[in-house]
């Protein structure tokens, strides 16, 4: 499962390994889902949207593995939680997103800010 975080971040951060096996992984079925995850949090964070990040400000992303069945298939619908990083601070936020269909865009069903100790700060999305 360590794929999942190296694929995350490679997508939104720009740099992963460019071993076989995480480019194998990252035309599975799955693999594809957290490309596609990671986009939409990419645009959310380009478009200073990002619960949590201003416009400009830089950090990482990843996923959080989820276990999945032997063929590695996406039932919907589907969530995935990403945890971002933002330079320079201790906070991390964890976001996790919907999508209902496979056509159907993702929507962002909660953010939380945590501290360093792993304790809620604030309560980002839904208010």
């Amino acid at each position: 499962m360590g794929f999942i975080a190296v694929l995350s971040t490679f997508l939104v951060a720009g740099c992963a390994s460019s071993s076989d096996s995480a480019k194998a992984a990252a035309q599975t079925p799955y693999g594809l889902l957290l490309q596609d995850a990671a986009s939409y949090i990419g645009g959310l964070k380009d478009q200073g949207k990002l619960p949590g990040f201003q416009k400009g400000e830089h950090g990482s992303v990843s996923s959080i593995p989820e276990l999945l069945s032997k063929e590695g298939a996406v039932t919907f619908p589907v969530s995935v939680v990403l945890r971002a990083t933002k330079k320079g601070t201790d906070t991390f936020y964890r976001y996790t997103i919907l999508k209902s269909n496979s056509e159907a865009p993702w929507k962002m069903i909660e953010a939380t800010s945590w501290d360093k100790d792993g304790n809620v700060i604030e309560q980002l999305l839904p208010k």
